[in-house]
């Protein structure tokens, strides 16, 4: 990865701490190890942050090839969401070609909204960890509560199934 904003330089050093986060929360802000995770399995999850996800050999022996520079070039956005950073991602291939990408945005953001059953995975992993479960039936609910928001009359029905 090429470049960013001082956030993104957070997030990817110093280098051989971020490949090998020891706790969770060290994991979900480290760059290389959340490049890895994605990189190995096409998605990240909460479970690639417990004690057992850090320490995936798939995702560590990724994360030894994932790393960092900065670019004192690189243009940071203007206006708008100028305080997202959009480095320069690139993947160097066996046979030596080297793909680049700079995105123009983020998923989740105004310009590049994500699809409902992405966001339905992402809520319900996230409820697969929660200390208590919800009521049976909770989850499918409240999705189609969250669904329904704008014609809802009264939030706090999402609130009472969580129990």
């Amino acid at each position: 990865m090429i470049g960013g904003t001082g956030a993104t330089r957070l997030l990817s050093e110093p280098i051989e701490l971020k490949r090998r986060p020891q706790l969770s929360i060290d994991g979900k802000y480290s760059i290389p190890f959340t490049t890895a995770v994605m990189m190995v399995r096409g998605n990240v999850t909460l479970r690639d942050y417990t004690a057992e996800g850090l320490r995936d050999p798939a995702v560590l022996a990724m994360a030894d090839r994932v790393g960092y520079r900065a670019d004192p070039d690189a243009a940071l956005p203007i206006g708008g969401q100028s305080a997202l950073s959009r480095p320069t991602v690139e993947i160097r291939t066996r046979d030596g070609r080297v793909l680049s990408c700079t995105p123009e945005g983020v998923p989740g953001d105004p310009a590049h909204p994500v699809s409902w059953d992405l966001l339905e995975a992402k809520f319900r992993d996230c409820v697969s960890f929660a200390n208590r479960p919800l009521i049976p039936g909770g989850a499918e609910r409240m999705i189609e509560l969250v669904h329904d928001l704008d014609r809802l009359e009264d939030a706090t029905d999402i609130l009472s199934l969580l129990g």
